[in-house]
């Protein structure tokens, strides 16, 4: 009797067939699911310009980047409590917005402890800064803060093409900025050419661009922080892979602002030593979409920033006033307010 079957060499053929047909497969499903976490991403930068819209229509200001109860106080947080056990001015703006992201209860738990909006958002005796807020978490960034610590954030507040302060100062030129708030009237380039949030990757401990910040950095302008570029996509010389996005709750430019003046997926720097946020710094948008980043602008439209677009100058000084056109390209432009051009994103 005849036997039916497949030879050795037959079915090698067909496992190599197989192997050739899955390796073909693996990039579409991986592009698949790129493209449903890209879509995430886009939903939640929606939420969040929604969420500005719906704040600026009860207080008639979008929220500050950083602010809150302590030395200084603005809108729904005066008058400051007299207890040192505040937020110490270090809220920052995505704390206003929870209510208007269905975190009402969330924000409950700082508002309305005694002494009311307290306690800084460095600390671990409230379960609020121990929350992580799937709003602001892209799904590309793969990083997941351990339980039981301050939980991140992907996704930053516009310091536009001027320099982020920390402390010392007010000025900002883009959509957010320290101890004070912007108005819909505020937009003079226009709401659809203003951007208002990016997003960027969470530092995760490593020295690579979009995690990590080039630390003692002295800049007199952008190409300063450009120019630490490294080999393999790293920072150099020293980098602090422990503060970018790590604290959601923290106004402080190294966890929840962002500048308009590098290139999205280009190096952040901080010209004081690792682990000093108060420093003014250069943060760039990052994120692990492939080619670029999504931005949510003022109007509340979301659109895809290539990492090419024109950034003009990065040798130009930094700017100092308000009404200065931006020497940093379609992409300064985009995060100045008040300047006059009237670049649309591409």
């Amino acid at each position: 009797m005849r036997r039916l079957g497949f030879t050795l060499v037959e079915l090698l053929v067909v496992i190599a067939i197989i192997g050739i047909l899955i390796a073909l497969l693996l990039p579409a499903v991986q592009a698949a699911r790129e493209a449903a976490r890209r879509s995430q991403c886009v939903n939640n930068l929606k939420q969040l310009g929604l969420a500005a819209h719906n704040y600026h229509d009860i207080w008639k200001v979008f929220p500050w980047r950083q602010g809150g109860s302590g030395n200084r106080c603005t809108g729904e947080f005066d008058p400051c409590p007299s207890n040192d056990y505040h937020m110490r001015m270090r809220g920052s703006g995505f704390f206003c917005l929870l209510p208007f992201l269905e975190q009402q209860a969330l924000y409950n738990l700082v508002a309305n402890r005694t002494p009311p909006f307290s306690p800084p958002p460095w600390y671990t005796t409230t379960q609020a800064w121990l929350t992580e807020i799937s709003a602001l978490r892209c799904p590309s960034d793969g990083y997941r803060a351990p339980a039981g610590s301050l939980q991140p954030t992907n996704y930053r507040m516009c310091a536009g093409d001027s320099l982020g302060r920390a402390s010392g100062g007010n000025f900002s030129r883009g959509l957010f900025t320290l101890y004070g708030n912007r108005s819909m009237a505020d937009l003079v380039d226009g709401s659809s050419n203003t951007i208002a949030f990016s997003e960027a990757l969470i530092g995760d401990g490593s020295d690579r661009i979009g995690r990590a910040v080039a630390v003692n950095i002295s800049m007199t302008s952008p190409a300063d922080c450009l120019a630490r570029r490294g080999p393999n996509n790293t920072v150099l010389p020293t980098a602090d892979g422990n503060q970018l996005g790590r604290r959601w709750g923290d106004g402080a430019m190294m966890f929840t602002g962002f500048n308009t003046m590098l290139p999205p997926n280009s190096p952040s720097c901080n010209p004081s030593s690792a682990g000093d946020h108060w420093a003014t710094t250069v943060v760039s948008a990052s994120s692990n979409h492939p080619g670029g980043v999504n931005v949510c602008f003022a109007d509340g439209s979301v659109r895809f920033i290539s990492n090419t677009i024109d950034a003009g100058n990065a040798a130009a000084a930094f700017p100092t006033t308000l009404s200065a056109m931006s020497p940093y390209g379609v992409w300064g432009a985009l995060g100045s307010i008040s300047a006059g051009e009237t670049v649309q994103a591409p």
